[in-house]
């Protein structure tokens, strides 16, 4: 059935993928077997392409050997690949099609030495489907039973790798006993300290620092010192205890006897608790949670400048957390500033510093205090917003039902074009083109539907009605007194406030922030009652209050100026609505930046026609709004004549044309000298009308 015609020569593949197979140099069995296959069959080896301790689950670009070799047949060094078994060439059915559609298309066979199939007749390339899907088949169960073996270990108690947390050590049998042997130098062992430290902690009440002192008095050395552990994090230590150090201690429940293995597992493991050798019993264990709590309190209290949102600001750029300045000699008043402007470094993602906009620290206090005085004091802004919830997330499950159904038939899809591949009606680069079309319409399906479930209500939202009311209550009673102190304040609003975000736009003349508060209203379930597709529209008119049918307030820092009544005032509100520069503003008027300039310092009180007339033309305002010439009385014939010509921005000339008399005439007109002598020009009433017709508009 098949029949392999091999050239004369040929490139060898082989992969392990793990340092202990490396070490077991089975990747060296492989180019043994090469070797004597090539032997047998008459085939030079051209080049050996080793990937020493690679992932299979790495496409073939991305692996060292993988890539030289993609180049060399690139260059056309050789016309076969020969691997060991096609697993060597991937773990994963896409990585193996995609791999072996790379070569094909450079016109390069692939041949596995130990499996009959040969990408170059139709059989191999069915039975190339068929051997990739077992080999992904192979290693999902491989990884399953790892897992499972792991989970089973686990839950016996068996200590599954990891730092063993201090003052224990590891038995022959892979579980945790208390670490009883004494300390080289010293007359404590490593589970003597730690009771020392709880003791210290729960019954002298002392803080981490203190215990850190103390330690460090005595000269105990932390385990990696005395146990001669190395590493980088290890060696660029100074030796010597820690505050974190300490606390980590005090707070893991592994001391009283429980510990949670998958706890900080990345593959959202299942969080096992399991019983291991207590140091310490329960309740000193919890009388020490009471007295570090008690110790974080106090030290709130006694910082020397305390921030009322703190912890509470997020930064929608970055992730990182706003924190508080207090005000300098060289800042007249406190602000908010993003952590990742200077903590940037610390975040391997980030490569360079955030541009997340400063906040002014007393606007941001007394808008977040009053935005939540809004809600204690009409509690019905809360129910209407959870009914409204409710009503969308009816419409939410219908789309989720849709989504689910469309999943289902990509899903089909998928099986389809395989079976037209096994019946030999499409090749691989059909079936890849096919598949990669299938993946990306999967793709955005599945993060549509993802992002409805996310916000899809729990039933226990619908039950936030009646707590949110009691909620609101009580701090009603809370911010009765006109007197309200700091504690209170910031108690409220940690009440009520589940984070802040802050987005800021750098794209205008200025960087602008879009202010978010997300509230919660169920102590148990913190619902977030905000969407995280805030539209453009609502911010951009800044708008604080209840939109989409949600809980959240959004407003625009820093805030817009008003309107005002005059050009100066005016001028300035155009410029921060816009966001444009003096120059780009002073270009568009056709005049120098220094005029623009003397108007908004207030030098110059008024703007010459032609650059008002250009400016409003170019952002579609009316001839009057930069002018504040709608301000102006129009009581007298006289006064409605200036106030129409101003508002079209005409001259004396050009109204007089209008009005069909010469310039003189009108110009007294103007002046209030209307004479009503027979022989007089007079002032057609008609055209009267339609002249101050648009003070109307």
């Amino acid at each position: 059935m098949f029949e392999f015609n091999a050239p004369a020569t040929a490139a060898v593949y082989c992969r392990v993928s793990s340092e202990v197979q490396a070490e077991r140099q089975t990747i060296e069995s492989q180019v043994d077997f090469a070797e004597k296959y090539c032997s047998l069959n008459g085939i030079e080896i051209t080049k050996i392409y080793r990937d020493d301790g690679i992932t299979g689950t790495l496409p073939l670009q991305d692996r060292p050997a993988g890539a030289e070799l993609l180049a060399d047949a690139k260059a056309g060094a050789f016309a076969l690949v020969l691997i060991f078994k096609l697993d060597r060439l991937g773990r994963s059915t896409r990585v193996i099609l995609n791999a072996v559609h790379d070569l094909d298309a450079m016109n390069i066979k692939v041949r596995s030495m130990t499996e009959p199939f040969d990408t170059s007749n139709a059989s191999g390339r069915f039975l190339l489907t068929i051997l990739a899907g077992v080999a992904d088949l192979e290693r999902s169960n491989i990884l399953q039973r790892m897992d499972l073996g792991a989970t089973r270990a686990a839950k016996e108690g068996k200590w599954l790798g990891g730092i063993v947390p201090y003052g224990y050590i590891k038995n022959a049998e892979g579980f945790l006993e208390v670490n009883e042997n004494t300390i080289p130098g010293f007359d404590m062992s490593e589970a003597d300290v730690v009771r020392m430290m709880f003791r210290m902690c729960a019954n002298e009440g002392c803080s981490s620092g203190k215990i850190v002192d103390h330690l460090n008095a005595l000269g105990i050395p932390p385990a990696w010192v005395a146990h001669g552990l190395g590493g980088k994090r290890r060696n660029n230590t100074s030796g010597f205890w820690g505050s974190s150090r300490v606390l980590r201690i005090l707070h893991a429940t592994t001391y009283k006897g429980i510990h949670e293995y998958g706890k900080r597992s990345p593959r959202g493991r299942e969080t096992i608790k399991r019983e291991v050798p207590a140091i310490v019993d329960a309740d000193v264990w919890a009388k020490a949670q009471k007295v570090l709590k008690g110790n974080k309190i106090e030290a709130m209290k006694n910082t020397k400048n305390r921030y009322l949102l703190k912890s509470l600001i997020k930064c929608a750029n970055c992730g990182f957390t706003y924190r508080g300045n207090a005000a300098s000699s060289t800042c007249k008043h406190g602000y908010y500033s993003c952590g990742g402007r200077s903590n940037w470094k610390r975040r391997e993602s980030m490569k360079e510093k955030c541009t997340g906009m400063s906040i002014n620290m007393d606007w941001l206090d007394n808008f977040v205090w009053d935005d939540c005085l809004k809600f204690i004091n009409n509690p019905d802004l809360v129910i209407s917003s959870i009914d409204a919830a409710a009503k969308k997330t009816i419409e939410d499950e219908k789309t989720i039902k849709l989504l689910r159904g469309r999943l289902a038939e990509l899903d089909a899809d998928h099986e389809r074009m395989l079976d037209l591949y096994r019946q030999k009606i499409i090749d691989v680069s059909d079936l890849t083109g096919q598949l990669d079309k299938i993946k990306k319409d999967r793709e955005a399906v599945t993060a549509e539907l993802r992002q409805l479930e996310n916000r899809r209500v729990s039933e226990r939202f619908f039950e936030a009605k009646e707590t949110a009311v009691n909620m609101l209550e009580l701090l009603q009673k809370a911010v009765s007194n006109p007197d309200i102190d700091f504690d209170i304040k910031q108690a409220v609003i940690r009440a009520m406030v589940e984070k802040i975000t802050v987005s800021t736009d750098n794209s205008g003349a200025n960087p602008r922030a879009h202010i978010i508060i997300h509230y919660k209203f169920h102590d148990e379930t913190l619902a977030d009652f905000t969407r995280t597709d805030i539209r453009k529209d609502i911010l951009a008119d800044n708008c604080a209050g209840i939109f989409d049918g949600l809980v959240a307030t959004a407003v625009s820092y820093p805030p817009p100026p008003p309107p005002g009544t005059t050009t100066q005032e005016r001028l300035i509100y155009l410029q921060f609505r816009e966001n444009i520069s003096r120059p780009d503003l002073a270009a568009i008027g056709n005049v120098s930046v220094a005029t623009i300039s003397n108007i908004t310092n207030g030098h110059s009180i008024t703007m010459n026609m032609a650059p008002m007339k250009a400016i409003s033309d170019y952002f579609g305002l009316p001839y009057y709004f930069l002018g504040a010439y709608d301000l102006l009385p129009a009581d007298t014939t006289a006064e409605q004549l200036i106030k129409g010509r101003l508002y079209r921005l005409y001259r004396q000339v050009d109204a007089a044309a209008y009005f069909g008399v010469d310039v003189r005439t009108y110009n007294g007109w103007e002046q209030g000298r209307i004479s009503q002598k027979l022989q007089a020009k007079k002032i057609s009433s008609k055209k009267l009308a339609e002249w101050i017709s648009v003070f109307e508009h």
